[in-house]
């Protein structure tokens, strides 16, 4: 019953609900929209007139939020951000209040080696990090409405489908903040472009436009990898499900992105379940899912990884559903989205740097490594044949290849016993190194398989696995 009740505010906020009710309870909503709206524009003056302490961090400080309640794509962006950052040579830190569980652990699983700062006061919990370990950028997760940090640059994800709701703020409609406040972003990300049509995309720029004159527009999707099973995690490419009968259910901001992503690939829903974001499901609710399914004949049930992320135990047990695996990509815009994140954090790609910016070239040439020396000076075991020593000579003197261990030149001796600048990349700064910490969009990451190649935790499933045996079609 609870749930049915939230159900309906929230689709009376979205402004899909009509009748009656609607009706009756709109001035209600709107005096407590008014209430609101007056105590939010009160708490952001004490800020802006610093009656509210406000803390600069001693790195850049990057914010990823949003005008309304959930569903923007947040997550995925904080995720593609910290990627792009990686490459560039910098770890970053993420900062997040923590209320948001399945969103925390979402990003840990994609981001396993990224620094996270958890906590409502995140200028406290980040200058704690800071001295503990040397960080070059912080990602302010959903941070547009979390003033006591000062941010560098401010991004605003809004979603395609239903970027405004009614035009009013919550509870009457699903804004945080007015229209109005839309000119401090400097980037502005629709993100499920893709799903608009081009008539309505491009109303949607023209819209944003006249509200963020100076703001970059910048369009991303979130792009569907394939699916694996809750409980084996066998992956089953997304063809297969392609107009099969299918059971749906997602407790996120827009469950109906959800729903239009899978209509995307070809895949047809014909129940489908819709929760309060960051919902916390019970036996009862994934019993009820499964009762209802079955008596549709559905062929399976379908969930996201936030919601899967939420739940995994109860989930694999009770329905072993198959979980969508996506990733956000940037369709218009990333170019200069790039060069606004490497502004503040500076550096370039490994493969992209100019040949002054890359190790060893720039150094003294008698500080090079062995290899760069002239000739004349390198150790013995450079040197022509002919003038090396005699090999008759007593151990301690016999050429490199013979000395005792400690006593061979630098590209002899041990790994622990190199001079920083002859030892692999693990122990170089992150300014002169791409940051394997990091997975790119182009390489595996061992936590989200990728499409094109077999995983031992996530097993395709056209090939045998003694693991991980084929999914049998339904």
């Amino acid at each position: 019953m609870g749930y049915a009740i939230r159900n309906y505010f929230r689709r009376l906020a979205e402004g899909n609900e009509r009748g009656l009710g609607a009706r009756l309870w709109g001035p209600v909503l709107e005096m407590a929209a008014w209430i609101y709206g007056a105590a939010a524009a009160l708490r952001r003056s004490l800020y802006e007139r610093d009656k509210l302490k406000r803390t600069k961090l001693p790195f850049p400080v990057i914010s990823v939020g949003n005008l309304s309640w959930g569903g923007t794509g947040k997550t995925p962006l904080v995720e593609y951000l910290c990627r792009r950052a990686g490459e560039r040579g910098a770890t970053p830190l993420v900062l997040t209040r923590g209320y948001c569980h399945d969103e925390i652990e979402q990003m840990k699983r994609q981001l396993p080696r990224a620094l996270f700062g958890v906590g409502a006061n995140r200028a406290e919990v980040a200058l704690r990090m800071a001295a503990q370990a040397p960080i070059r950028l912080a990602v302010l997760d959903d941070g547009f409405q979390h003033f006591p940090v000062r941010r560098d640059l401010e991004i605003i994800t809004l979603n395609a489908l239903n970027p405004f709701g009614n035009g009013k703020l919550i509870p009457r409609g699903i804004l945080r903040e007015p229209l109005t406040l839309l000119d401090r972003a400097h980037v502005v990300v629709i993100t499920h472009a893709n799903l608009l049509e081009a008539k309505q995309l491009e109303g949607l720029r023209a819209q944003l436009s006249k509200a963020a004159p100076k703001a970059l527009l910048v369009e991303a999707l979130l792009e569907p990898l394939f699916f694996y099973r809750a409980k084996k995690r066998m992956r089953v490419m997304i063809d297969r499900l392609r107009n099969q009968r299918v059971t749906t259910f997602a407790g996120i901001g827009t469950p109906r992105s959800f729903q239009a992503l899978l209509s995307h690939c070809g895949i047809k829903p014909v129940r489908n379940f819709e929760f309060p974001d960051h919902h916390a499901f019970t036996a009862g609710d994934f019993t009820e899912i499964k009762r209802v399914s079955e008596s549709a004949s559905v062929d399976e049930i379908i969930t996201t990884e936030k919601d899967y992320c939420r739940s995994p135990k109860l989930i694999a047990e009770i329905l072993n559903p198959l979980i969508l695996a996506t990733r956000l990509r940037i369709s218009s815009g990333e170019d200069a989205l790039i060069s606004k994140l490497t502004a503040w954090i500076g550096g370039l790609p490994r493969e992209n740097r100019p040949r002054e910016d890359r190790p060893n070239d720039n150094r003294p040439r008698d500080n090079r490594p062995n290899g760069n020396r002239p000739r004349d000076n390198r150790p013995n075991g450079n040197r022509s044949r002919d003038n090396r020593p005699n090999g008759n000579r007593s151990r301690d003197n016999r050429p490199n290849g013979n000395r005792s261990r400690d006593n061979r030149p630098n590209e002899n001796r041990t790994r622990e016993n190199r001079p920083n600048e002859n030892r692999p990349n693990e122990n170089r700064s992150d300014e002169n190194r791409p940051d394997e910490n990091l997975p790119d969009e182009n390489r595996p990451d061992v936590n989200l398989p990728d499409v094109n190649r077999p995983d031992e935790n996530c097993s395709d499933e056209n090939r045998p696995d003694e693991n991980c045996p084929n999914e049998t079609p339904s």
